[in-house]
């Protein structure tokens, strides 16, 4: 039995009709697949939205991380800056260590000519000690002369 064109407008008016017909007539003329593709669209759309709103999140943090990278890159920056002005303060500090090092030893052998110098003077003070006490015997045993005497009173005075 040939399927017309009138009868083809008839099935449309009947389910037109009786819309609970529509999803038997479905059910026999799709697949299987092609029936739950209205569901798998549905949920696939609600996956989509999810999706989109993840990203929209991650977007979000990605701004976020930018910013903050570029905090952390001007710290950085600033940080790279201290310690290049510490480093060239460690050569100041450096070399003024080595120019007190360098007084200090000159200071050192300083003291050590002064040492020498002072035993110098205390053998020469020991000398000349012994011979003033030379002089003070040998006078003792000479008599005074008025001139001797008078010198004495006014180195007394």
């Amino acid at each position: 039995m040939p399927f017309t064109v009138q009868d083809f407008h008839d099935l449309v008016r009947l389910l037109e009709e009786h819309p609970d017909w529509r999803e038997e007539l479905r059910r026999l003329v799709l697949t299987q697949d092609l029936v739950d593709l209205p569901q798998l669209v549905r949920e696939n759309s609600e996956f989509i939205r999810r999706l989109a709103e993840a990203q929209k999140q991650t977007e979000a943090r990605i701004v976020t991380l930018v910013s903050r990278i570029e905090e952390l890159a001007q710290a950085q920056a600033h940080t790279d800056a201290q310690v290049a002005q510490l480093a060239e303060a460690q050569k100041r500090t450096e070399a003024r260590l080595d120019s007190l090092a360098a007084r200090v030893e000159e200071l050192a052998q300083a003291q050590a000519r002064t040492e020498a110098q002072v035993a110098q003077l205390a053998q020469a003070q020991a000398h000349t000690d012994a011979q003033v006490a030379q002089l003070a015997e040998g006078t003792e045993a000479r008599p005074r002369t008025p001139l001797a005497a008078r010198a004495e009173e006014l180195a007394q005075a």
